[in-house]
């Protein structure tokens, strides 16, 4: 990685090295699926948000979007990011965990009351 002179990032696309194998824990992983590809480099992680499958990845305890670019070793192409753009800044509206806010479902609105005692309804039918 590059830094500025401030100590920043700088700005640019650098190669990724994704997950070879589908080894995340499921409190990090989340929603996203893992995607085997022939070629191994390109294999990644891949979540589905408004109706789109965006590919990802987890590097640094951090996730990040990563796109495939066929640029890179002479034309064989790799995974690449930009970590000053691609930072995935809210994970969990993606279905993405971190190690310190791990990705749970959502309670669905059935359940949502379930344990709550002040929520018990007594329903009573009367018969005419």
């Amino acid at each position: 990685m590059n830094y500025n002179t401030h100590g920043n990032l700088k700005g640019r696309d650098y190669r990724v090295n994704t997950h070879q194998e589908d080894n995340l824990p499921a409190h990090i992983q989340g929603k996203a699926l893992y995607h085997k590809w022939k070629n191994p480099t390109a294999n990644s992680y891949k979540v589905t948000f408004g109706g789109k499958s965006l590919e990802c990845e987890f590097i640094n305890r951090h996730w990040y979007w990563i796109q495939w670019d066929t640029k890179w070793d002479n034309g064989k192409g790799c995974c690449t990011f930009d970590p000053t753009y691609d930072y995935i800044i809210a994970p969990k509206e993606y279905g993405l965990g971190t190690e310190e806010d791990h990705y749970q479902e959502p309670k669905s609105e059935e359940n949502l009351d379930e344990g709550d005692e002040s929520s018990d309804v007594t329903t009573k039918t009367v018969s005419p």
